[in-house]
């Protein structure tokens, strides 16, 4: 076997454990463990996608539907978080499915994956798989018709926001003896998937020590141990505490002498020194000073602290002075230097030895004082002894502390690491895993891998399961082994075998029956379901007012009851009831209605004064009822007050008293105190007490004690006790007082020691014994060393077969061992021996033999070599005499990678797709003799990958290359290089270029010193501005690295370090002018310029940073400046933000050219996105919208499109007219090729004609619009939907104007010369355009032209169309008498169909009966002209002129023919004047002579209502109808004016949702038309309606808004106040009675406690009829009670509920105070939800506090949707309603208060509301 295939095998092997250790089942145990793991840190890779998910799932047991089982059964769960590149879940590209599946389980689409926590993100998203443990069956809760069911993917389920867990893992690792890496981690994570949203960050952090200061004053220091509470390093230091008190000695000389201190601390130690005379009283600061001869001791206490720990050091020294000699005759002392003499010294002390000082004693003359060191003693040396700290183990070595017992002195000492201590696993292979033994070390877990083998073969059984009617048929394969199964060998299914089917259910009158078939296929038995058709209803007796017209078979009602006909009786107000009208039907029903409110009260009214104690009022008392109340309050009047003043005292204050006669008063005027007159009594001192002064003030016996003095010092007397070699001596001082104490202190006398000592063996240590003779002190010291072994060695030396060894035995204890042993030798074979070399063209041959005694081991061929290999799946290829591995950073071999060698052993390597050459995931490269397996250093190697990243190196001493590392070439093309900069790995793929964009080859690159990117230029390359090189550096992506330092070096030495723009670049020198690249970029002195067009980047264009820094670009050849293909310039600074308002220029070779600024976003487009011409297919695109212009006709070329303001402008071209025969059509799409609707479009033609129109619904603007045009020469014209034809009684009429409004109406505009006159009626015919049938129902308007400019509306005349689709106005049932007093009406009545067969169906049509009267009208005098006649259910009614009035003494004759002139009898007349009508009927000649002169004559009251009339004097009626906007401008309206209503729509542009309103003013002949409904609607499908004033007046959109709340008689508001609960009845109360339009009466309620006299009485009784208000148990209303948060939210949203659907969808709050149980709690939740009231900062609502004025009007206001117009309430603030308290705008409350407290008529629009008052 080749050694290749050897290393490939074991390779495999070794990496088929290393995974199979990785999916060992740590998912199903980390997933059970509720501790919080973030996946991303502990990610598992795998080379498949459901395994690695399976390695890294979280798994639960959970209760599921399983489909296959049809049950529920328990089902393991499997939920992996969802990591991307993007962050952004793969669902949102349609992908479902972990194979990559889409939704709609075909496709395929991205996933974007990664490896979590390297380069791919949490999502939010988590994948899930489940098994069902009952059948075994993948994601069988998925349903049988998924992709997913039983299939192993997993799918993506969104991770529910409900179910995320705050977490915070911050970790801390000691970093050096400064810093310590701080990695902050915290966020939330889903406690299902373990999905992280986490906040991440890692950076030094000093330490954060603890410091333990331990005193050790026998050493003289300060022990300090630290350790960081974060990360638990620990260090210590020892600070020295020495201050050293030295005696004096020397010679008596006037002068005074003491102690010297020299403190030798260290920095930071404080000392402090006390002296005394004894041991015990050490409390001066100053050491005594002396000056007379004598030995004096001196006690000290030191006192020495660091960082808050102290500790104290005792000690005693000496000053010692001689007597001098004197001057016998003289008064001065003289000192006399004594002469020389022999010392007599004398024994002062000792000092004893430390471990590494002297000891010795201290004598002095007692001649002349001089001090001398003798008797020295050595030094003790230390005393160690060694500590074990840590055992040694195979991972960590030992540490032991030799620590000195004496002085504390010590030093560590590591020892040498130990053994591994194995424990070994032998996993058996299986058809699924390798068998191998797995060692692993018990201590450290240091493992490793033996003794592999392979896989064994799968053992399969099959299952067929055969087709169904609907199922395939298959075949499963199961091993029954290990369990993996497929699925093979597909059949189609049999399909369906239908029987004739089965009826279970009859068709009734309405709905369908149902048949029922059933499959004859065997082991089927599937069904089937049809209907069979409804039978329709057979109709009962017809509907009565009461009861319904039904179904003689179902019963089901076919026409509803005709309803009651009532008649009304009035019941008259009073000023304690309202009126009403009782309204009875004949059948006997009966109901109240027409409520009128009650008369006003008659009061009398009783007149109170003020006082200073109480307001003054009027009170009113109602003569006619029992209603009284008080008001009018006046203000109190001011307190008459007179003072009484008291002086002050020493011990009070003076004061003054004020008193008003009504008894109120108050104190004031306060002054101060006086001063005290003190005595003094002193109290003398005691050696035990204080003495001090006693004050004492005689006037008020105040006292205190001052004047201390010091106690008197103590008088001692002294008893000495001696010291031992045990016990120090002291002094015992007791005073006469009886206070004691201990002085003096004496050192112990030294021990008196006896040494026994103890010599050191080979086996033990020696040692000193040393024993005090005076007391029982011992102790053990003098250690020496084990002396050595004394070993004498015997080797025994290795065979072949058995092992070499030596002998070790002691000559002195007899102690023996073996060591240094030898392996057996055995063969030593060497190398391989080349016989003859293989080469290209032929092999070779090779042995092995012993290196020992040459005996030939082994031969092999030596196989031709090749220069060619691709890597397999280890990794592995051989060209060569070398075998090559790759493998990635994880050692995970690199499969499918191309491997070349040429004749100079050069490798060249690409490598696979699916890999790049990434510095973070580096490429190792291992190359070694094929032959023996010895490293192949100094291989020059090529690697490229699919994005053409190169890097170029050579092998180490070990074969091996890794990279990118830190340094290439470029080669031909681009080199790749890497660096780690704050563990962030990048990689930089580097190319050079000169200004042209060629490639400047073989530059050698190199990470510097600092990170820096430096590139060497060959030699020979000078850089020069008009030379210079381009540096464009990116990842191994092909992303562009920003902000790399790159340092460039060229000839002549040139050096220059700069940064890379954003997109990777860097030009040096920096340049004013370049080419661009291939990307279309380039930069020019800092700026960043992209030059594409819509199809690609432009390469070579030439760019020119001006001196007046503006761009220009001269464009290639190639690409000029064309609509159907922009170019744009992209300008950006040095750090990629947009460069904007830029100007720059764009040249092509045509020198067209074109300027422009940059946008924002630093871009300019030339021609501009905003205009385009349209194409032959008359498409254009401006700002992403889509156009196409065409007329009736044909697409229209070369219109020039413009958009602006959001607007868009066409201008025709010059062959094309704006023309109602030939509109223009205008269809705009968004980039979606969606319809815009509502877009703006205006149409200019060469006439400069513009038309504006807004899209519809599907995005078309047809100009003119098709809502209106202007009938033709033959009177047509066409509307949306609609022909019309217009003509008067003799021609067609040409010009007329034609409007189609929202409301589907048409208004019909006459020409100036065409009037409205019964003398020559216009007749419009309406026509279905589709199917050319009679429109029938139409609302037709016809008006004349306005007579002026100003004028909006003349006659008008409107009506529907009949069932010809016809409609003459004015209407053939009226007219006006002619010159003859002759006139001609006609009356059509509409007969109902006939049932002919009595099968209840009408099956004979109704038919309309036309009856046409001729009316001649005269009276004594003659015909009467101008007269206005009108027929109306057979009944004809005639109305006079002014000039004629009916009287008995010139009756008027009415003569009625029919059409024949046939006389006409029986016919109702009625004939009226101005002031009365008279009614008769015709007799056989057809006349009728009214009024009867006969007493019994008369007739009806009644007029007939009149929807037109002639000239002169008849009683035609013209609607005049004017609006205006906010600004007093005329608004041009389409209307349809009636005699009752009118429809305005606004123009085209106006909206009724902008901020503007209309006043509409509505006339009738002149006079203001009260009373009367206008609709006003937009062309957006918005519309409002509105009732004219008395004025004849409305204002729209509009509301009006009374004041709802009122102050108090002293004009305040008391916004901080609390509202009764009868004041909230009132606010309520008033704003019902506003909405509905009625008015509040009735005193009457069922609370007890409400009298009918009390002001709130109607507006309780009001509310408690639409339920609001609610009272106590005890049937109170408490009306005096303050009213709670939560009652008044109850109230307000019950008020809500009267007018609105309230429905409580959250019955929960999070208010801490308000429970589910609470009683308000949905009200509350309610308001908290729709924005009414909120809470308190700390989470409360407190619902039973009081509700303040302040928050009841913001309440109300949010819930009646009133805002305040605050421009008008500043501006005018001073003709408002308001309150003294109330004046500062900058109050929460200031515009609610005003909203509420004066009424104005709100117009409500989306940036709130504007007032009219």
């Amino acid at each position: 076997m080749k050694l290749k295939n050897k290393t490939k095998s074991i390779l495999s092997a070794f990496l088929a454990v290393c995974m199979l250790l990785s999916i060992s089942p740590v998912t199903t145990f980390a997933a059970q463990s509720n501790e919080y793991v973030d996946p991303a840190d502990n990610w598992l890779s795998s080379n498949n996608r459901t395994n690695e998910l399976d390695v890294n799932a979280t798994t639960t047991y959970e209760t599921q539907f399983c489909c296959v089982c049809n049950m529920q059964t328990t089902v393991l769960t499997y939920r992996v978080p969802e990591y991307t590149r993007s962050g952004e879940t793969a669902l949102n590209r349609d992908v479902r499915y972990s194979d990559g599946t889409c939704l709609d389980g075909e496709r395929k689409g991205n996933l974007d994956s990664g490896t979590p926590g390297i380069d791919a993100y949490y999502t939010g998203y988590h994948w899930t798989k489940a098994v069902c443990q009952n059948c075994g069956t993948i994601n069988s809760g998925d349903g049988m018709a998924t992709y997913s069911f039983n299939n192993n993917v997993y799918s993506l389920n969104p991770c529910d926001n409900n179910f995320f867990l705050q977490f915070d893992n911050t970790t801390h690792e000691k970093y050096d003896d400064e810093y310590h890496l701080t990695t902050l981690k915290r966020g939330e994570y889903c406690k299902f998937c373990k999905g992280t949203y986490a906040r991440a960050t890692r950076g030094l952090a000093d330490h954060n020590f603890t410091e333990q200061v331990d005193g050790q004053v026998a050493n003289n220091r300060f022990y300090i141990a630290e350790t960081c509470d974060d990360c638990g390093y620990e260090t210590s230091e020892y600070v020295t505490a020495k201050a050293v008190v030295s005696s004096y000695y020397g010679v008596e000389d006037g002068e005074a002498h003491t102690l010297t201190v020299s403190d030798l601390s260290d920095s930071g130690v404080k000392t402090s020194i006390r002296y005394g005379t004894d041991a015990d009283n050490c409390n001066k600061t100053s050491a005594p000073n002396y000056t007379q001869p004598g030995y004096y001791t001196v006690y000290y206490k030191i006192n020495y602290s660091y960082s808050g720990e102290s500790m104290i050091e005792n000690g005693v020294s000496y000053v010692h002075i001689l007597a001098d000699e004197s001057d016998e005759g003289g008064s001065n002392t003289i000192i006399v230097v004594p002469p020389a003499h022999e010392h007599d010294f004398r024994y002062l002390e000792t000092i004893p030895a430390s471990c590494e000082n002297l000891g010795y004693e201290r004598w002095q003359c007692d001649g002349c004082g001089e001090l001398q060191k003798m008797n020295y003693s050595p030094a003790k040396g230390h005393n160690y002894e060694d500590i074990t700290i840590r055992e040694a183990t195979c991972k960590q070595g030992g540490l032991k502390l030799t620590l000195c017992k004496d002085c504390g002195d010590f030093h560590q000492e590591t020892t040498p690491t130990g053994n591994h201590n194995y424990h070994t696993t032998t996993h058996n292979a299986t058809c699924r895993s390798v068998g191998y033994t797995d060692h692993t070390c018990e201590v450290c877990g240091d493992n490793f891998v033996t003794d592999i083998k392979p896989l064994i073969s799968h053992a399969y059984e099959h299952i067929t399961k055969e087709p169904t009617c609907e199922d395939k048929g298959y075949t499963t394969s199961t091993c029954v082994m290990c369990g993996s199964s497929y699925v093979s060998d597909y059949t189609e299914p049999t399909g369906h075998n239908w029987d004739e089917g089965t009826s279970v259910t009859s068709s009734t009158c309405e709905a369908d029956g149902v048949i029922e078939y059933v499959c004859q296929n065997e082991d089927c038995g599937e069904k089937m379901i049809k209907a069979d058709a409804a039978t329709g209803h057979t109709p009962g007796e017809a509907a009565t007012c009461t009861e319904p017209q039904i179904c003689t078979v179902c019963e089901t009602v076919l026409e509803l009851p005709t309803g009651h006909n009532h008649s009304e009786s009035v019941i008259a107000p009073t000023c304690e009831a309202m009126g009403y009208s009782v309204f009875t039907c004949d059948c006997g029903d009966t109901y109240t209605a027409n409520f009128t409110d009650k008369a006003e009260h008659e009061y009398e009214t009783e007149i109170t004064e003020p006082t200073c104690v109480s307001m003054g009022h009027t009170h009113y008392d109602c003569v006619n009822c029992d209603y009284e109340f008080d008001a009018d309050y006046t203000d109190k009047l001011p307190h008459d007050y007179k003072a009484d003043v008291t002086a002050p005292s020493c011990s009070a204050f003076g004061f003054t008293v004020y008193t008003c006669e009504c008894g109120d008063t108050y104190t004031s005027d306060y002054t101060d105190k006086t001063e005290h007159n003190y005595n003094k009594q002193v109290v003398e001192p005691t050696c035990e007490e204080h003495g001090y002064a006693v004050y004492e003030c005689p006037d008020c016996g105040a006292s205190y004690i001052g004047d201390y003095t010091e106690n008197k010092e103590h008088i001692y007397k002294e008893t000495v006790i001696a010291p031992s070699c045990t016990e120090m001596g002291y002094t015992i001082f007791t005073c006469d007082c009886g206070d004691t104490h201990k002085g003096n202190y004496t050192d112990k006398i030294p021990h008196d020691y006896e040494k026994k000592v103890t010599p050191a063996t080979c086996e033990e240590m020696g040692y000193t014994v040393y024993d005090c003779k005076n007391c029982d002190d011992t102790y053990t010291s003098d250690y020496t060393d084990i002396i050595p072994h004394n070993y004498k060695s015997e080797i025994t030396a290795a065979t072949c077969v058995s092992l070499g060894f030596t002998t070790f035995v002691c000559e002195d204890c007899g102690h023996t061992y073996k060591a240094e042993y030898v392996e057996p030798k055995g063969h030593t074979p060497s190398d391989w021996i080349i016989d003859v070399p293989a080469t290209i063209t032929s092999g070779g041959s090779k042995h092995v033999e012993c290196s020992v005694c040459g005996e030939t081991l082994q031969t092999a061929e030596i196989a031709q070599l090749i220069d060619a290999d691709r890597t397999d799946e280890d990794g592995a290829a051989e060209v060569g005499d070398f075998s090559i591995i790759l493998t990635d950073k994880n050692g995970t071999p690199i499969f499918n990678s191309e491997i070349v060698i040429d004749v100079d052993n050069k490798i060249s390597i690409k490598l696979p797709n699916g890999r790049l050459l990434d510095y973070a995931d580096q490429t190792t490269i291992t190359a070694f003799f094929t032959e023996n397996q010895k490293p192949a250093a100094d291989l020059n190697i090529f690697i490229e990958d699919k994005n053409g990243n190169n890097a170029t190196g050579t092998t180490d001493a070990n074969g091996q290359l890794k990279v990118p590392n830190n340094q290439s070439s470029t080669g031909d093309d681009n080199g790749t290089i890497g660096n780690e900069n704050n563990e962030v790995k990048n990689t930089y793929v580097v190319s050079v270029t000169d200004k042209y964009n060629v490639i400047i080859p073989n530059c050698d690159i190199k990470i510097g010193e600092s990170n820096n990117v430096v590139v060497d230029l060959p030699d020979g390359l000078i850089l020069t501005k008009d030379s210079p090189a381009i540096i464009t550096i990116t990842n191994q992506n092909g992303e562009p690295q920003k902000d790399v330092s790159v340092i460039v070096i060229a000839d002549k030495d040139y050096i220059e370090k700069g940064l890379t723009d954003r997109y990777g670049k860097l030009t040096v020198p920096p340049v004013n002018s370049g080419y661009t690249d291939k990307d279309g970029k380039v930069n020019v002195n800092g700026f960043n310029v992209i030059v594409n067009d819509e199809a690609k980047q432009i390469e070579n264009a030439f760019v020119t940073l001006n001196d007046d820094n503006t761009i220009s670009v001269l464009l290639p050849a190639e690409n000029l400046i064309d609509y159907s293909n922009r170019i744009c310039v992209t300008v950006l600074d040095k750090d990629g933000a947009a460069v904007k308002d830029m100007t720059v220029k764009v040249i092509d070779v045509t020198e067209n050219n074109r300027s422009g600024v940059t946008d924002e976003n630093g871009k300019m487009v030339v021609p501009p996105l905003s205009e385009d011409k349209t194409d032959k297919d008359g498409k254009a695109t401006v700002n992403g919208l889509n156009i196409l212009v065409t007329d009736e006709k044909a697409v229209i070329e070369n219109a020039f499109v413009t958009i602006a303001d959001g607007k868009i402008n066409i201008e025709l071209p010059t062959d094309k007219v704006i023309d109602i025969a030939n509109r223009i059509i205008v269809t705009v799409t968004d980039s979606e090729n969606k319809a815009v609707k509502d877009m703006s479009v205006t149409v200019k033609d060469n006439t400069e004609r513009t038309e504006t129109n807004l899209t519809d619904a599907d995005g078309k603007a047809v100009i003119p619009p098709t809502t209106f045009d202007i009938t033709d020469v033959n009177g047509y014209g066409e509307l949306t939907g609609f022909e019309i034809v217009v003509t008067d009684e003799s021609k067609v009429i040409e010009n007329a104007s034609l409007t189609l409004n929202e409301d589907n109406s048409i208004s019909v505009v006459l020409p100036a010369e065409t009037l409205i006159a019964h003398s020559n009626r216009i007749t419009v015919i309406v026509t279905n355009k589709a199917d050319k049938t009679p429109a029938k129902d139409i609302s037709v308007t016809v008006c004349e032209a306005p007579k002026t400019e100003t004028e909006e509306t003349a006659k008008s005349v409107s009506g529907k169309t009949d069932a010809d689709g016809k409609i003459v106005v004015p209407p053939l049932s009226e007219d006006i008498t002619d010159n003859e007093g002759n006139s001609g009406v006609t009356d059509k009545e509409e007969k109902p169909g006939e049932d002919t067969d009595g099968d209840g169906k009408e099956d004979k049509p109704g038919e309309t009966v036309t009856t046409l009267y001729k009316v001649a009208l005269n009276d004594t005098k003659g015909v009467i002209t101008d007269a206005f006649v009108k027929i109306e259910d057979g009944k004809v009614y005639i109305t006079l002129p002014e000039t004629h009035t009916l009287t008995t003494s010139n009756q008027v004759t009415a003569t009625i023919t029919d059409n024949d002139g046939k006389a006409v009898k029986g016919v109702s007349v009625t004939i009226a004047d101005k002031t009365t009508s008279k009614t008769g009927t015709t007799d056989a000649n057809g006349k009728v002579t009214l009024p009867v002169k006969s007493s019994g004559g008369g007739g009806g009251t009644s007029r007939p209502s009149s929807s037109g009339g002639g000239g002169g004097g008849g009683s035609y009626v013209s609607t005049t109808v004017k609006i205006v906007d906010k600004d007093g401008k005329t608004v041009s309206v389409s209307k349809s004016v009636s005699t009752t209503k009118a429809t305005l729509t606004l123009p085209t542009g106006k909206k009724l949702t902008d901020d503007n309103y209309y006043t509409i003013t509505v006339t009738s002949s002149g006079k203001a038309k009260a009373d009367y409904t206008v609709v006003l609607k937009d062309r957006s499908g918005n519309e409002i309606t509105g009732t004219t004033d008395a004025n004849g007046v409305v204002m729209l959109p509009g509301k009006k808004h009374s004041a709802y709340i009122f102050g108090y008689p002293d004009s305040t508001f008391r916004p901080d106040g609390d509202m009764t609960r009868s004041e909230a009845a009132a606010i309520f109360a008033r704003l019902i009675s506003e909405e509905k339009g009625e008015k509040i009466s009735g005193t009457s309620t069922d609370f007890k406690d409400i009298s009918k006299k009390a002001w709130y009485a109607s507006y309780v009784s009001y509310l408690e009829k639409y339920g609001i208000i609610k009272g106590y148990t005890d049937n109170t209303f408490r009306p005096d009670n303050k009213v709670t948060r939560a009652e008044f939210i109850a109230m307000t949203v019950r008020y809500y509920d009267l007018f609105n659907d309230v429905k409580y969808t959250s019955t929960s709050v999070k208010y801490t105070d308000v429970s589910s149980s609470y009683w308000a709690v949905k009200e509350i939740a309610y308001a908290k939800n729709i924005g009414w009231l909120n809470g308190y900062a700390d989470g409360t609502f407190r619902g039973d506090n009081n509700i303040t004025r302040a928050e009841v009007v913001t309440v109300v206001n949010r819930a009646t949707g009133r805002n305040a117009d605050k421009e008008y309430v500043n501006e005018n603030f001073t003709k408002l309603n308001r309150f003294t308290d109330v004046t500062d705008s900058s109050k929460w409350y200031f515009y609610d208060v005003n909203e509420a407290a004066n009424e104005h008529i709100g117009i409500t629009h989306s940036d709130g509301e504007t007032w009219s008052k």
